[in-house]
C-alpha cells in the first residue's frame, strides 16, 4: 500500500515496485564493451535512503493497413507547411481544456463542455495508457496509445502517443525474443551490463510527492520489499564501468514503466525514457554536473540534448586519456 505524507515543507521522495518480466529465457550474446579502469573515476558506494530522495477499442472493422495509412496520414498533415496554424489551434484548444479541467477539479464540478471536449476524451485514454505502461502491460498500453493517434490526431497528446507507439512495438518484439539467464551471477560483465540495460524498462517509480521529481535511483519506501528489482540502482552498483553505455543511452527515448508530473490534477503526465534514467545514473557516478534536476532531460530540445551528450562524451574521453597515461609504464 503505498502512503504519501504531507509536511510544511517540501520534500521529494518515491518508491519502487517491481515490473514482472514478460519472459523467463536465457540471455542473448551481446558484443564485449570496452571499458576503462583508473584513479579518474571516481568510487561508487552504496545506496542509502538519506542520500536519495525514491475503454476505448480501435474500430475492429479497420485493416492493420488502413490503421496504419491513417497514421501516416495524420503524423504528415500534422509535421506539413502547415502545421504551424494546425498546431497554434490544437493549442488554444489546449489552453481552454487546461483551463476548464483544473476549474472543474478545484471547483468539485461537471462541465458538459468539457466532456465533449476531444482533448478530454483523448486525455482519458492517455493517462490510463501511461498507468498501464506503469505496471508493465506494454502491448495493452501500446493499443491506447495507437487509438489517440488514430481517433485525435489534433490534440495534445498526438506526438508523445505516436512516438511511444512506435518504439513500443519495437521493445513489445524485444520482449518476445529475449531470453533470461539462469544463473545472473555466471555471466560476463559485459553481459551483465546489458541484461540491466534491457530491465531499465521495467523500473517502476512513483513519484509521491508534488510538486517533485521521479529519481529512479530511488530508496525503498515503506511497505515496499526491500529485494525488489532496480535495474538502475543495479547499474549504479557496477560503477564506473557502465559510463561509455550510459552515455549511449542518453539518445535512448524508449520508454521505461515510470512517470512524473508536475501535479496531479493537471491533464499532463511525463513519461519517463531510457534517457532519463541514464541521465540520472550518470549524475551519480561522475563528478562532473552537466545537466541537474528539475526538468527531465527527454523534454528538452534535440538542441539542448545534444550539447549535453556532447559535454559527457568530451569528460569521458578526457578522462579516459588521463587514465591510459597513468596507467601507461614509465619510460627509464
Amino acid at each position: 500500500m503505498l502512503v504519501i505524507f504531507y509536511a510544511p515543507i517540501l520534500l521529494i521522495s518515491c518508491t519502487t515496485l517491481e515490473v514482472s518480466d514478460p519472459t523467463s529465457k536465457k540471455i542473448q550474446e551481446s558484443e564485449p564493451i570496452v571499458l576503462s579502469a583508473g584513479n579518474a573515476f571516481p568510487e561508487v558506494k552504496e545506496l542509502s535512503p538519506s542520500e536519495i530522495e525514491v475503454e476505448s477499442k480501435l474500430p475492429e472493422q479497420q485493416t492493420e493497413i488502413e490503421l496504419k495509412n491513417q497514421e501516416e496520414q495524420n503524423f504528415s498533415t500534422f509535421s506539413s507547411e502547415s502545421s504551424g496554424d494546425i498546431k497554434k489551434r490544437m493549442l488554444d484548444k489546449w489552453y481552454k481544456f487546461h483551463s476548464l479541467y483544473t476549474q472543474a477539479y478545484f471547483n468539485n464540478s461537471k462541465n458538459p463542455e468539457l466532456n465533449e471536449m476531444p482533448h478530454m476524451k483523448a486525455w482519458k485514454i492517455y493517462k490510463q495508457a501511461v498507468f498501464t505502461l506503469s505496471v508493465g502491460n506494454r502491448p495493452e498500453a501500446l493499443r491506447m496509445f495507437q487509438e489517440i493517434v488514430h481517433q485525435y490526431p489534433e490534440t495534445y497528446y498526438f506526438e508523445e502517443a505516436l512516438e511511444l507507439s512506435q518504439f513500443l512495438e519495437e521493445m513489445i518484439r524485444e520482449d518476445e525474443s529475449w531470453q533470461e539467464p539462469e544463473n545472473l551471477e555466471e555471466i560476463s560483465l559485459p553481459e551483465k551490463i546489458q541484461y540491466h540495460v534491457y530491465h531499465l524498462r521495467n523500473i517502476n517509480v512513483y513519484q509521491t510527492i508534488q510538486p517533485g521529481y521521479c529519481h529512479i535511483l530511488g530508496a525503498n519506501f515503506i511497505g515496499v520489499d526491500p529485494i525488489e528489482k532496480n535495474a538502475g540502482v543495479d547499474l549504479y552498483k557496477i560503477g564506473k564501468e557502465t559510463i561509455p553505455t550510459l552515455i549511449e543511452l542518453l539518445h535512448n527515448r524508449r520508454p521505461i514503466s515510470s512517470f512524473g508530473y508536475k501535479r496531479d490534477f493537471f491533464p499532463s503526465r511525463i513519461v519517463l525514457r531510457y534517457q532519463d534514467a541514464s541521465i540520472q545514473i550518470l549524475n551519480r557516478l561522475i563528478p562532473e554536473k552537466f545537466y541537474g534536476y528539475g526538468s527531465y532531460f527527454s523534454q528538452e530540445s534535440p538542441e539542448i540534448r545534444n550539447q549535453v551528450i556532447e559535454k559527457f562524451q568530451e569528460w569521458y574521453q578526457k578522462n579516459l586519456e588521463s587514465s591510459s597515461q597513468e596507467s601507461s609504464p614509465q619510460e627509464e
